[in-house]
């Protein structure tokens, strides 16, 4: 798929994601060189370029500047303050629903087999508790669900992650779902621990508590996490790797050991956060711990003032901004 298809793509979940939640008028960019500046859409040179009046705008390795709609970055950077924010790296991503056939930037992983999908021509489903893919989860034992549909014309070889909105705890296709299932892409929602309160005036807490759903270390006590005991089990990243292992033994026919490194690690490369609201915040900050391929953010994030004038904002007088915006991302 190319970096314009993952645009238009982008373009039509941001207007499912913005009926769902109310928390956002602006949400956060983020930045980087070699930009061009459009308003509404984009103009600029190196990579692909979409326009639109208050739509979606993506790049490829030339960055971008604009308000109004969806921002998508390759590898070349952009700042804007839109509702949505994409990142990527470019990836070894096919070409038109083909799988794998690009060129592996450096930094991602390729994939040591190739990706073989011979189940049955038909939506495939599959629920199943935490516990059922890893007996070792201790918090959270949600259900997690699994799809793909070999129907589609070819297999695109990328993984679809969609996270919730407040109060989430068990895995999830979201809105993105039945839009890219037909189009060849696996969709995975584990259950992650998103019931937690994030209106909160304290800068590093937002980050460290979504780096604790994702790794499922301690990076914080404060608030909710006081009471809450995680191990690496209960994380999104080993959940991830053991739902990919346990579809892969259960429904070896449907590709799923395609996102598994020959190591039985997960293969970030080829996995794209996305999610809602208060997922649309865990969606950029995971890919900011590993190289995912993309992140796609609806209606959020919102670790922020969320654009209101000092004093103005009910929550937070003060006006902060998570630290983690300002780490640099691996993705």
């Amino acid at each position: 798929m190319t970096k314009r298809g993952l645009g238009l793509l982008t373009g039509a979940w941001m207007a499912m994601g913005l009926l769902g939640c109310s928390t956002d008028t602006g949400g956060a960019g983020s930045s980087g060189t070699g930009g061009a500046t459009g308003s509404g859409g984009a103009t600029g040179s190196g990579g692909t370029i979409t326009t639109g009046s208050g739509g979606a705008m993506t790049t490829g390795s030339g960055g971008a500047t604009g308000s109004g709609g969806a921002v998508a970055t390759g590898s070349g950077g952009a700042t804007g303050s839109g509702g949505a924010v994409t990142t990527g790296s470019g990836g070894a991503g096919p070409d038109a629903g083909g799988a794998d056939t690009g060129t592996v930037e450096p930094g991602d992983t390729p994939p040591w087999k190739p990706l073989s999908v011979t189940a049955a021509k038909m939506r495939l489903t599959h629920t199943f508790m935490a516990s059922q893919a890893d007996p070792a989860v201790s918090f959270n034992n949600a259900s997690e669900v699994a799809s793909v549909d070999p129907r589609s014309q070819k297999m695109v070889g990328k993984l679809v992650m969609p996270f919730g909105g407040l109060g989430s705890t068990a895995g999830t296709l979201g809105n993105e779902g039945p839009f890219v299932l037909p189009r060849g892409f696996h969709v995975l929602g584990v259950a992650a621990w998103e019931n937690y309160n994030i209106l909160r005036c304290d800068a590093d807490f937002f980050g460290d508590a979504r780096k604790q759903v994702f790794d499922g270390m301690t990076h914080t006590t404060k608030f909710e996490f006081a009471s809450i005991h995680m191990v690496p089990s209960d994380g999104v990243a080993k959940r991830t790797e053991m739902a990919l292992k346990y579809l892969d033994k259960n429904f070896p026919t449907e590709g799923w050991g395609y996102f598994l490194n020959q190591d039985g690690t997960v293969r970030w490369s080829d996995v794209i956060f996305t999610g809602l609201s208060h997922g649309a915040s865990n969606a950029p900050r995971f890919a900011m711990l590993v190289r995912a391929w993309r992140s796609v953010a609806f209606a959020g994030p919102r670790d922020n003032d969320a654009g209101s004038p000092p004093g103005m904002d009910a929550y937070c007088p003060t006006m902060v901004s998570a630290t983690w915006f300002t780490e640099k991302p691996l993705t």
